[in-house]
């Protein structure tokens, strides 16, 4: 495909950069039954829609080739991935099994202290309110 699109000129390219930076975010990928979407995932994180389908369940999303869970912020991981399907800038501590914002970034809470995203240090207005 790279080849494609670098013979095509800048139309090409800008085809070719679309679908690399997007077609890794779907969420989903045909099917005809349940068993077609087992390489994504077990059978209880994955399924066939009567679209034709293979989707992630509910709090699962597709990265790559396979589903993983989201775990948000201050909430029990297990890897990496998982935070990240949540919050972007965010990992699992190793040390609490939590997903904790990456070193640099400040945690945003609502008005009811519950973490809501990472922030870059220094870049978090005093005033800002999150509802």
């Amino acid at each position: 495909m790279l080849t494609r699109a670098w013979n095509t000129g800048w139309h090409g390219v800008f085809i070719f950069t679309l679908t690399y930076l997007f077609l890794p975010h779907l969420r989903s990928l045909n099917c005809s039954s349940g068993n077609d979407c087992l390489h994504l995932g077990g059978e209880f994180t994955v399924y066939c829609s009567a679209a034709g389908d293979c989707e992630c369940e509910q709090d699962w999303v597709l990265q790559g080739d396979s589903c993983v869970r989201v775990v948000g912020l201050n909430r029990h991981c297990k890897t990496d991935r998982e935070c990240q399907a949540g919050q972007g800038d965010s990992y699992c501590s190793k040390l609490l099994n939590i997903c904790q914002c990456r070193q640099g970034f400040l945690t945003l809470e609502d008005r009811l202290k519950k973490p809501v995203s990472c922030e870059v240090k220094g870049a978090v207005d005093s005033s800002t309110f999150i509802d």
